[in-house]
């Protein structure tokens, strides 16, 4: 490549690149945990689990969270603080989480309870909470697993199984929110369904939880992923088409001075 075209392209791409729209957490560190809402910091939702780590070697993934309960934390029958876990604050203007959940054999023997699945807490143009963001892997009674997503109007929805499901695979699972058609969607595999999301404009924060029943458990998750715009429908954003015009103007007039220099 010409020499002086260059830097003045790289010049481009490197001023575009400074506004992200994603975040990724591969847990290969340490998380950050305390009992209250701080920056970056993995705060208590409800309860605290007994176990919440990173960096565990699991399922063929080098790094992964483990959660994990301990029966002896069980707070009896319906409590709401059998719903144990943790949640991280998300960058303003999230509308996309995703992470793969680890599918243990040990799921599907429990019968009739609820395991474990992403969380999101969707909130208004006032900042106030206007929806909740639920996909979960339950055990039914007969000692199948199934999914449900949480409608926001009637509660939890039966998804089924998707194509491949397995103990001992990864499911990749989806919460996107769809501003023009006020609808959260769930999405794992080949599955999907739509809930109301009652003018919820964005996620403010990721929940990991599990749901203790008085016996120990653990739940291995990987990969968690945010976005500022749906899965799928990812477009830059009006900042980051700012600093492209940015980017390729100062491009554009390296182009011009060297252009002039021969000239001269």
């Amino acid at each position: 490549m010409n020499r002086f075209f260059a830097p003045a392209i790289l010049a481009g791409f490197l001023v575009a690149g400074v506004a992200s729209a994603d975040t990724f957490y591969n847990f290969d560190g340490p998380v950050t945990t305390g009992p209250t809402q701080a920056p970056g910091v993995w705060y208590t939702d409800r309860f605290a689990p007994a176990t919440f780590e990173s960096g565990i070697a699991h399922g063929g993934h080098s790094s992964t969270l483990h959660i994990g309960l301990a029966g002896s934390d069980f707070q009896g029958t319906g409590s709401f603080y059998n719903t144990q876990g943790r949640k991280i604050d998300l960058e303003a203007g999230t509308q996309s989480v995703s992470i793969d959940l680890f599918i243990d054999p040990a799921f599907d023997g429990a019968s009739d309870r609820r395991i474990t699945g992403p969380w999101v807490t969707g909130i208004d143009v006032n900042g106030d909470v206007s929806s909740y963001g639920i996909l979960t892997l339950f055990d039914a009674a007969a000692g199948s697993n199934f999914f449900s997503g949480w409608d926001n109007a009637t509660g939890y929805v039966n998804m089924g199984l998707p194509a491949g499901f397995a103990a001992g695979t990864w499911q990749t699972l989806t919460i996107d929110l769809l501003t023009s058609s006020d609808q959260l969607k769930y999405t794992i595999g080949n599955l999907s369904m739509l809930s109301s999301a009652f003018g919820t404009m964005s996620f403010t924060n990721f929940i990991a939880n599990s749901h203790n029943t008085g016996a120990n458990l653990d739940v291995y998750y990987d990969n968690l992923s945010t976005s500022l715009a749906p899965s799928g429908g990812a477009v830059p954003e009006p900042a980051s088409w700012a600093l492209m015009i940015v980017g390729f103007g100062f491009a554009g007039s390296v182009v011009r001075r060297r252009r002039l220099a021969l000239a001269a």
